[in-house]
């Protein structure tokens, strides 16, 4: 019993252990690929329900990004629409910004 009891804590330290190194080994993604997979979760959620999220998407789209040009209503198009506020909440694993900014809902 003394000798099970002892291989079940050894080996939940060794599971957490190793856990806590694929932790740290992970590499933390940059503030530029941060705020690129911020753009393609709001592309993504937008086109779920209309096909112009950004002015790229297609030659049509222009008009409605100029709706948006100086606000922070439109939907994530480039990494300047992305603040450096949105990338914390991103990292720490909040994204319902990404879904109040980008459905197309509006």
């Amino acid at each position: 019993m003394c000798r099970e009891l002892f291989a079940s804590v050894v080996f939940t330290i060794l599971i957490f252990a190793i856990s806590i190194v694929d932790v740290a080994a992970a590499p933390r993604l940059t503030d530029d690929q941060v705020q690129h997979a911020i753009i393609r979760e709001c592309r993504a959620l937008y086109h779920k329900q209309k096909p112009c999220a950004c002015p790229y998407d297609r030659p049509t789209c222009t008009a409605r990004r100029n709706a948006y040009e100086n606000s922070d209503a439109g939907p994530f198009c480039f990494p300047k629409d992305v603040s450096g506020a949105d990338i914390i909440r991103y990292r720490s694993g909040d994204t319902s910004f990404i879904l109040k900014r980008c459905t197309a809902l509006k």
